[in-house]
């Protein structure tokens, strides 16, 4: 006889994963997730940005990557498995699906507690895991109930499946190694990092006449990868040696760093924060054809 509080697991994972796509495509304006910047580097530095999220907004922010990060035809399996754990006749891989999931809740208090807010590529380990799941919630699938026992069952689920994965595969274009899925609204994808548009920009100042002799700060390193002149990103510098003549700024730098601007100028004389609104900038690039994905290069007015 399996112990009643088993229950809870499935039901928990049911409620996070399900609550956490409900409330991003239905509840986007929810301060959780728009103020709180999404490369945060623990916790605590959330008090920047807005206040200290308690332990419910904690663990919703440490799955909320995740559940973004999961092909939908994981999670449909996982959905699957968690389904199945309801059944009264346990399936013969329940003790295994229930250490894993333990695992999972373990692993993120662990987390809340290090004041450790994770990312997808920090929570890379559990990507297996998860895919393991999912393959034994498709293998129930095919073996419930008894009359589905045939090949062509077997078969043309393997078929759907495969379909499935191809139109997710499609549904990413053209980022197709990005940590996101469908579920995801798009108004909430933020693309630059280490190259997006990084490398457009950097043609436009290479093809300024003096290009070698620019000095240019970029909010993010990629610009600097491709272009001639020199190149900073580091927010203190000398600025009585150091003197920027173009800003190169985007929604992520923004999203990381506007708030911390004063620290900035005082210690390197850095004004990059009053150029992010601006609406004629020297070269613009939206991403997506989105004004709030931008990458964009501006002129920085000496007396400031």
């Amino acid at each position: 006889q399996w112990p009643r509080l088993l229950a809870l697991f499935p039901i928990l994972f049911l409620t996070t994963f399900g609550g956490i796509i409900i409330a991003r495509n239905f509840f986007p304006d929810w301060s959780i997730f728009s103020l709180i910047t999404f490369d945060l580097k623990d916790l605590s530095n959330a008090r920047y940005y807005t206040t200290v999220p308690n332990f419910f907004e904690a663990y919703l922010l440490e799955w909320n990557p995740l559940v973004f990060s999961l092909t939908p035809i994981t999670l449909l399996g996982f959905g699957l498995l968690l389904f199945g754990l309801f059944r009264k006749n346990k399936p013969e891989y329940a003790l295994q699906s229930y250490e894993l999931l333990f695992f999972f809740l373990l692993y993120t208090v662990l987390l809340i507690y290090s004041n450790i807010l994770t990312t997808a590529r920090y929570s890379v380990l559990l990507y297996p895991l998860f895919a393991f799941l999912a393959a034994l919630g498709f293998w129930q699938l095919c073996h419930y109930p008894e009359h589905t026992k045939g090949l062509r069952m077997k078969y043309a689920i393997t078929g759907i499946l495969l379909l499935a994965s191809l139109w997710s595969l499609t549904a990413s274009s053209p980022f197709y190694f990005n940590y996101t899925n469908t579920f995801l609204p798009k108004s909430s994808l933020i693309h630059d990092a280490w190259g997006y548009g990084g490398y457009e920009a950097a043609q436009y100042l290479n093809s300024l006449p003096n290009a070698k002799e620019l000095t240019v700060w970029a909010d993010y390193y990629g610009v600097c990868e491709f272009f001639v002149g020199k190149c900073l990103t580091a927010y203190t510098f000398d600025q009585n040696v150091v003197s920027p003549d173009y800003y190169t700024l985007t929604r992520r730098g923004k999203a990381r760093y506007l708030s911390r601007h004063p620290r900035w100028e005082r210690l390197s004389g850095l004004t990059a924060y009053r150029y992010y609104g601006t609406t004629h900038p020297d070269w613009q690039l939206l991403i997506g054809d989105r004004p709030g994905n931008f990458i964009k290069v501006v002129k920085v007015e000496k007396n400031h």
